[in-house]
């Protein structure tokens, strides 16, 4: 008896308010296939980098730091001629 009045007394206090929720049953996702997939999470070898980078523009930069490719293929072949 006592243990059924304390749960309904804490039953109480800590109900729930009842809250919209947000339901995406009919929403669709854009989805890759899994061929897109297994190329996205492939490995990559230094060539492909290497291929990659000699064809982009010598002028565009991959961030606000400056370097440019010119500077990366630069630094690469320096680094390729060392090994």
């Amino acid at each position: 008896m006592v243990k059924t009045k304390v749960r309904d007394f804490f039953k109480d206090k800590f109900k729930g308010v009842p809250r919209h929720q947000v339901r995406l049953d009919n929403v669709r996702f854009n989805a890759i296939s899994g061929e897109d997939n297994v190329a996205l999470v492939a490995s990559v070898n230094e060539e492909e980098v290497k291929n990659v980078v000699w064809r982009c523009n010598s002028s565009k930069s991959l961030d606000s730091d400056g370097f440019n490719f010119s500077f990366i293929r630069l630094r690469e072949g320096l680094r390729l001629s060392k090994v």
